[in-house]
């Protein structure tokens, strides 16, 4: 089964996904740039309340029936996609894409019940952190991990953010854990299928949303 590999393409960017899955996606590539990567992370943690504040109709780039994606988000997504070698026009493209995709899902799961409590977060991320230090991680991957999150003035800064992240990452695993289960319990499922039918359901929860510019 694919469930790994569902969660990394739902959860390979920044901010309000899953940070710690870009080592997954990009572990061996060569172009990545995870130090870079790390420093635009703690930048945005450190973001000031004042850009926080901004109100919703300033941020909003793209407006769907229940999802909308913001401006910064984007623009993360950008530097996140140029950090992995694309040039600024296409990572913007990517990255409007991404997050059109990955606020329908989000709304979604919300919309289907999905949630996750401080606690399961707390318990997520201690796992996360077992798994990637553990002897089954090889060297390279620990050492880019560990080059992103050395970027952060300490560790525990760093798994802060990541809290907030799966405040809004953990409810869409949940949904796509869920849903790759219902799938395999077809007599006919396969993972290539799978892969096919996971594609097609994101594409028509973003059609669902008739984003408007």
């Amino acid at each position: 089964m694919k469930i790994k590999k569902a969660i990394i393409c739902v959860a390979c960017l920044i901010g309000i996904c899953s940070i710690s899955a870009i080592a997954g996606e990009y572990s061996e590539s060569e172009s990545f740039d995870f130090s870079k990567w790390g420093q635009i992370l703690k930048n945005d943690a450190e973001e000031s309340s004042e850009l926080r504040a901004r109100t919703v109709a300033e941020e909003t780039l793209v407006q769907g029936n229940e999802a909308a994606v913001s401006e910064s988000d984007v623009d993360m997504g950008t530097q996140f996609y140029q950090a992995a070698g694309f040039t600024k026009e296409d990572a913007r493209e990517q990255s409007v894409e991404y997050f059109k995709e990955y606020e329908a899902m989000y709304a979604e799961a919300i919309a289907k019940g999905y949630s996750a409590t401080d606690e399961e977060i707390e318990d997520y991320l201690e796992e996360m952190k077992a798994s990637i230090f553990s002897d089954t991680t090889d060297e390279t991957t620990q050492a880019q991990y560990r080059e992103m999150i050395g970027q952060f003035d300490s560790e525990e800064n760093y798994w802060n953010y990541e809290k907030e992240v799966y405040r809004k990452q953990l409810p869409i695993e949940k949904m796509v854990q869920d849903l790759e289960k219902e799938y395999f319990n077809q007599e006919s499922a396969n993972e290539e299928g799978w892969d096919e039918y996971f594609e097609n359901y994101k594409a028509d929860l973003v059609r669902k949303q008739n984003y408007q510019n």
